[in-house]
């Protein structure tokens, strides 16, 4: 059994993919460009204006509104896949 992921190893994995394809959709790039550390601060088309749309298209994924203050602090591709719903 060493060296299989866990489930819920395989559970973050598999949020952590699909948020990485929503950033990937918005900002139009490959999602071989974005990883977890993926961010406003280190993307250059991820702007103010394109973290708005990445914030809406989040919620349309999976169904999670997003208050002001999450959309504001959840500015990487890994702190927005903590928000994915279980």
């Amino acid at each position: 059994m060493d060296g299989l992921p866990t489930r819920s190893q395989s559970m973050l994995d598999s949020k952590l993919q699909a948020v990485i394809e929503v950033v990937a959709k918005v900002l139009d790039v490959s999602v071989d460009d974005l990883g977890p550390e993926s961010s406003m601060e280190n993307t250059p088309s991820w702007d103010s204006m394109v973290h708005m749309t990445i914030c809406l298209e989040f919620e349309r994924r999976f169904g999670k509104s997003l208050d002001l203050d999450t959309i504001f602090t959840a500015a990487s591709v890994r702190e927005l896949t903590a928000l994915v719903p279980a």
